[in-house]
């Protein structure tokens, strides 16, 4: 929103969805969890009907929702009705809980967790169009290392094994951000990468790390080392079917003023230098903490 009115630049590609979801998810034993689904949506194509803007300082005309990537196939977002079928396991050895008013609350594992997601796309159920299977699987886990700091990584797999008839928005999206804003605390996101570049319908592969200190580089300095402020060292890698691998490594100075972030990253494609890129973190923007979904 914020650079679409302020720099004329509508980086989402959006897409009109009226749907009915059903979820369900259960504890099966302690830390061994089982998630189905189903939802019917009907998708649309949707046209620009406005240009309001509030400043256009690089004279540029806002773009459709066509999405920018080359010879892009437009019979991908045409309107059409989706049945999908989702079902999920996830397992974390050793879940310590509390039980607090009768209701079981998970506190924490000294372990990773482990997923599996299986997505199907059923044709002619309900008059859908789609016709696809997609596995995927994932580890991930935060830990608290003594003297160094807190370390998170996320690890995911997966494979489209059937795409008959796959439509753009149930390709596989990863999580980017191409504007310099970003949420205060957005994790296991991609922070150079234009949206759709690597946007898979075959096998693909991801990773983030994160290690968040207090004393990494800056805050050694006298002049920082009393703040409030943390550091952090990144680490991205994405490969999908078809592109050469993507890599990025950041660093970032978190809750200055104890309102914002800033973080510098550089992005490699291959062996080739690709980006580099300041971002700066705010509370207000993104949802929770988490990144926006894109295409779905």
């Amino acid at each position: 929103m914020l650079t679409t009115l302020f720099l004329k630049e509508n980086y989402l590609k959006l897409y009109q969805k009226d749907y009915i979801s059903l979820g369900h998810k259960t504890d099966i034993i302690n830390g061994l969890n089982i998630y189905t689904g189903f939802e019917y949506a009907q998708r649309k194509e949707l046209v620009n009907h406005s240009d309001f803007y509030i400043y256009d300082p690089f004279k540029t005309d806002f773009t459709s929702n066509i999405p920018p990537t080359d010879n892009f196939n437009t019979d991908l977002v045409k309107d059409h009705n989706a049945s999908i079928f989702d079902v999920g396991v996830e397992y974390t050895p050793r879940y310590y809980y509390r039980i607090r008013e009768g209701v079981k609350w998970m506190s924490y594992s000294n372990y990773p967790t482990f997923s599996l997601h299986y997505y199907k796309g059923i044709k002619n159920l309900l008059d859908s169009d789609v016709d696809f299977d997609r596995l995927e699987v994932s580890v991930r886990q935060g830990l608290h290392i003594r003297r160094i700091g807190g370390f998170n990584y996320k690890l995911t797999a997966g494979s489209f094994l059937n795409t008959n008839d796959l439509f753009f928005a149930d390709y596989k999206h990863f999580g980017t951000n191409t504007p310099f804003l970003i949420g205060s605390s957005e994790r296991n996101i991609f922070r150079l990468p234009d949206y759709y570049d690597y946007s898979s319908s075959e096998s693909y592969f991801e990773g983030h790390a994160r290690l968040e200190s207090d004393r990494i580089l800056l805050k050694r300095l006298p002049v920082l080392n009393k703040t409030l402020m943390r550091e952090a060292v990144y680490f991205n890698y994405l490969a999908t079917t078809g592109n050469k691998p993507y890599y990025e490594f950041g660093y970032g100075l978190n809750q200055i003023f104890l309102m914002f972030n800033v973080e510098v990253f550089v992005g490699f494609k291959g062996a080739a230098h690709e980006y580099t890129g300041i971002k700066i973190g705010i509370p207000f923007v993104g949802r929770s903490g988490t990144s926006i979904t894109v295409g779905g």
